[in-house]
């Protein structure tokens, strides 16, 4: 399995030890922010992550960071959200997040590693038709 640079989002590792263990046994390196910010850019561009992940519960509703829910194109990694309760599925307003990926618990490290991989993936390939696109207006 491929190691990746992980920004767990809305985690802490406290309430989370056995996901952030597995996939730190895997290779990961995993920085855990449990405060969600609504403009996470400065720590985005601190951290350099290969991918994001966003968790999604009751305690987190409505505060979907401006990154995932504003402009597609400012989006400069790839973001996964992981939705952890049958309370917050009713209210996620899954079609206006701009997310890459979306995961529902119960949340395992290869389910996690697969969409990371499939999420970078994508994202490389958006960028890629942005670039496309941009030298065809021009």
């Amino acid at each position: 399995m491929e190691a990746f640079n992980l920004g767990l989002f809305g985690m802490d590792r406290e309430k989370h030890p056995q996901l952030v263990d597995q996939l730190e046994q895997a290779g990961c390196h995993v920085v855990c922010l449990p405060e969600v910010r609504k403009n996470p850019f400065e720590e985005l561009n601190q951290l350099r992550p290969d991918a994001a992940l966003y968790l999604y519960n009751e305690d987190t509703l409505g505060q979907a960071p401006v990154v995932l829910s504003g402009d597609p194109t400012n989006i400069s990694v790839p973001w996964v959200v992981l939705v952890e309760d049958e309370k917050a599925v009713n209210k996620l307003p899954a079609q206006s997040l701009h997310a890459h990926g979306m995961l529902f618990y119960p949340f395992h490290a290869k389910q996690i590693f697969a969409m990371v991989k499939l999420a970078i993936h994508l994202h490389r390939q958006e960028r890629v038709k942005d670039v496309m696109l941009s030298h065809y207006v021009e």
